[in-house]
C-alpha cells in the first residue's frame, strides 16, 4: 500500500490499542482526513486482535458489496441492461489509480456517492441525506460530487431536507472534533490547499503521472474517456435515465474543477471521485438493448484485461501512481534498524511517515504525525491568508490548546540532495521507489 495508506494504518492501529487520535502513542493529532475509514479500520483492529492490514481487506470488500448492491438497485430502478453493475465493479476494481489508494478512503467514497445516487434517483430523503453525511465523514471534499447528486436528482423543495438530516449525520463529529482536537476539520485541509505547488490538477497528468506511469496512466484515463462518450450520447438522448447519466458525470467532473480552483496538490487520489464518477457513468448507461450492454461489458472487460496485464509481476511491491519514494517493505526494513541505531530516540522523518512510523519501534516525527511540527505549517498559511480566510481559520482555531515549540531532535532520516546535511552520517540504505528510480536514504546524526 501507499506511503499514505500506511499512516491511515497507524492512526487505526493507535485508536485500536491505545484509544488516541494520532499516529504516535499518547500524542493526539488532527491530521487524519477521513474520520469513517478510521472508524472502521480500528474497529477492524479490534475484531482481528490489532491487524489493521487485514481489516483495511475487510473495509474494501464491505465497500466493494455496497457498490455492487446499490448499482443493482439503480439498474432496476431505471431499467438498465444487467450488465451494469459488473461494467462498474469490473472498472472500479481494476482501475491502476483505484486499486492504488487500498488503505485509503477512497473506496468508501465510491460506495457512499453510489448509495447518494441509488437513493436521490428513488426520491427518498433520508437515505440521501444520510448516505450523504457518511460521504462527508469520509472525506470532507466529496460534499461537492455529493451536492450535485442532490441538486442534481431532487427536487428543490426536498434539499432542505435533506440538509437538516445530513448535518445530524455529520455534526456530532465535527464538533467533537472542534473541542477535543482543536479544530473542526482536518489540519490537512488547510495544508493540501492552496499548495503553491507548480505541479496542478492539469499539468501533473503529462509532467508526471504520465512521465513515469504511461501504461496506468493511460489505462485510468479511458474510463474517463468512456465517460465523456456516454455523455454525449445522455445529451442527445434527454430522458430520465440519461440525466442521471449526466449528473454522475457533472457531479466528478464538479469535483476535479474544485480541486484545481483550490490549488490543492494534485495526490493521486484527489482524482479519484472523477475516476469513480466517469465508471459509474459508462455503467449506467447500458439501456435493455443487448448490444449496448454486450459493448459495455466488452470495454469493461477489455479495460480491466489491461489493467491485470499492465499490473504484472504480482504481488506488487508498491501501487501505481503513488510517487513514494521508496516500498512499504523497504522502510520496514529501515524501520527495523532504528531502534538499534538511535538507542530509542525518536527520529525525525524524510518526508515519509507512514511506513516509517507503522513498522518502527522508535517515534518517527512528522507534520503528520506531531502538532508541534503541524504548527508552524498552520501559521505559514494564516500568514499568507486573506481577512476571510484569516476569520475562518481563527474561528476553527478557536479550542486549539497552545503547542509547545518542536525540540530539535538529534536523528534525522534525509534523501540527500544538492545541499549536504549538517551532521554524521549514522547509517544509509540503497532503496528503489515507486517509479524504479534509485533513491539513497541516509540517518544522520546532528550533534557533534
Amino acid at each position: 500500500m501507499s506511503d499514505d495508506a500506511m499512516i491511515t494504518l497507524t492512526y487505526a492501529r493507535n485508536l485500536a490499542e491505545h484509544g488516541v487520535w494520532g499516529a504516535l502513542p499518547g500524542v493526539t493529532a488532527n491530521t487524519q482526513s477521513s474520520p469513517l475509514n478510521m472508524w472502521l479500520l480500528a474497529a477492524g483492529g479490534v475484531l482481528t486482535d490489532g491487524h489493521v492490514v487485514t481489516a483495511a481487506g475487510l473495509v474494501l470488500a464491505a465497500a466493494f458489496a455496497m457498490t455492487g448492491w446499490w448499482t443493482q438497485r439503480l439498474r432496476r430502478t431505471l431499467g438498465l441492461h444487467s450488465a451494469a453493475p459488473y461494467v462498474a465493479l469490473t472498472l472500479l476494481a481494476c482501475s491502476p489509480l483505484l486499486a492504488s489508494t487500498v488503505g485509503l478512503e477512497t473506496y468508501l467514497g465510491v460506495a457512499a456517492l453510489t448509495g447518494v445516487a441509488r437513493y436521490a434517483v428513488e426520491g427518498r430523503v433520508v437515505g440521501v441525506a444520510v448516505l450523504a453525511g457518511l460521504a462527508l465523514l469520509t472525506r470532507l471534499d466529496l460534499v461537492v460530487p455529493a451536492a450535485m447528486l442532490i441538486f442534481g436528482m431532487l427536487p428543490w423543495r426536498r434539499w432542505l431536507s435533506v440538509a437538516v438530516i445530513g448535518a445530524m449525520v455529520v455534526a456530532p463529529w465535527h464538533l467533537w472534533s472542534w473541542f477535543a482536537l482543536g479544530g473542526a476539520v482536518p489540519d490537512t485541509t488547510w495544508l493540501k490547499s492552496n499548495s503553491g505547488s507548480s505541479f496542478t490538477m492539469v499539468t501533473s497528468v503529462g509532467s508526471f503521472y504520465t512521465a513515469l506511469w504511461p501504461v496506468a496512466t493511460v489505462l485510468t484515463a479511458l474510463p474517463v474517456l468512456t465517460g465523456l462518450m456516454c455523455g454525449v450520447w445522455a445529451l442527445i438522448r434527454r430522458d430520465r435515465r440519461a440525466r442521471v447519466v449526466l449528473v454522475v458525470l457533472a457531479a466528478g467532473w464538479a469535483h476535479w474543477v474544485v480541486m484545481l480552483l483550490g490549488e490543492a496538490y494534485p495526490q493521486f487520489w484527489y482524482f479519484a471521485p472523477l475516476v469513480i464518477c466517469s465508471i459509474l457513468a459508462t455503467a449506467l448507461t447500458p439501456y435493455r438493448s443487448t448490444w449496448l450492454g454486450a459493448t459495455a461489458m466488452t470495454v469493461a472487460l477489455v479495460l480491466a484485461t489491461g489493467s491485470l496485464a499492465a499490473s504484472f509481476p504480482v504481488p506488487w511491491t508498491m501501487g501505481y501512481l503513488t510517487g513514494n519514494y521508496a516500498r512499504t517493505a523497504q522502510y520496514a526494513a529501515v524501520a527495523a534498524d532504528l531502534g538499534r541505531l538511535t538507542g530509542g530516540q525518536p527520529v525525525a522523518s524524510p518526508g515519509e511517515v507512514g511506513a516509517l512510523a507503522f513498522h518502527a519501534s522508535v517515534p518517527v516525527v512528522d507534520y503528520l504525525t506531531d502538532p508541534a511540527v503541524t504548527q508552524p505549517l498552520l501559521e505559514e498559511r494564516y500568514n499568507a491568508a486573506g481577512p476571510l480566510k484569516q476569520t475562518l481559520l481563527r474561528w476553527n482555531w478557536a479550542h486549539r490548546e497552545v503547542v509547545p515549540p518542536a525540540q530539535p531532535l538529534r536523528y534525522r532520516l534525509v534523501f540527500p540532495g544538492p545541499v549536504p546535511v549538517p551532521g554524521r552520517e549514522v547509517a544509509r540504505w540503497e532503496l528503489l521507489d515507486s517509479a524504479e528510480r534509485p533513491r539513497t536514504l541516509v540517518l544522520v546524526d546532528t550533534v557533534p
